[in-house]
């Protein structure tokens, strides 16, 4: 595999009962080896999720992703992180 690209974001889940402003923080990452077709669907794609701080969810992905590919046959990694999401 030549490439590897991993984007994280975050939601923020809201409760429907009570104090409004409090709820879980969820953050995700996904990698996926490329896009597919005009629709540019996501080719081989892991998604690694938690409610985590920034840096949690980055130490999930990377273990995660370590267990889906193979890091020796990666040869170039592009992360982005999706603004306003997963900050640390």
């Amino acid at each position: 595999m030549d490439k590897l690209s991993i984007k994280a974001d975050e939601v923020l889940l809201r409760r429907q009962r009570g104090n409004s402003k409090k709820g879980a923080d969820i953050k995700f990452a996904v990698g996926y080896e490329g896009k597919i077709g005009r629709k540019e669907r996501l080719k081989n794609y892991h998604l690694a999720a938690g409610v985590t701080d920034g840096t949690g969810i980055w130490e999930k992905a990377g273990c995660d992703f370590g267990k889906k590919w193979d890091p020796s046959k990666v040869k170039q990694v592009y992360m982005r992180k999706l603004p306003g999401g997963c900050n640390t």
